[in-house]
């Protein structure tokens, strides 16, 4: 799966716009799906942080703490992955 085609599925889920995960907000919703996509990109597809940080608009630094924060979210829900669709 491409960052793009993760960044349609995790909006779909979360009901968000994908232009608007671009943007710098830190609205409830899209900030959490902004998390989870750098997450998914980064630990779980293996892309680079610079990769995501180009797509999201965001810095490298910023990716990597999304990540984080991605983390617990996609962990805490079983039903995400399966939402996504992410083996």
């Amino acid at each position: 799966m491409s960052i793009s085609e993760l960044v349609e599925r995790v909006s779909m889920v979360y009901g968000v716009n994908p232009e608007a995960l671009a943007r710098s907000t830190r609205s409830g919703c899209i900030a959490e799906a902004r998390s989870v996509i750098c997450f998914l990109a980064v630990r779980e597809m293996g892309c680079s942080g610079a990769k995501v940080a180009g797509v999201l608009r965001m810095s490298r630094a910023g990716v990597s703490v999304a990540a984080g924060k991605g983390a617990s979210s996609f962990l805490s829900d079983p039903d995400l992955r399966r939402k996504i669709g992410v083996n």
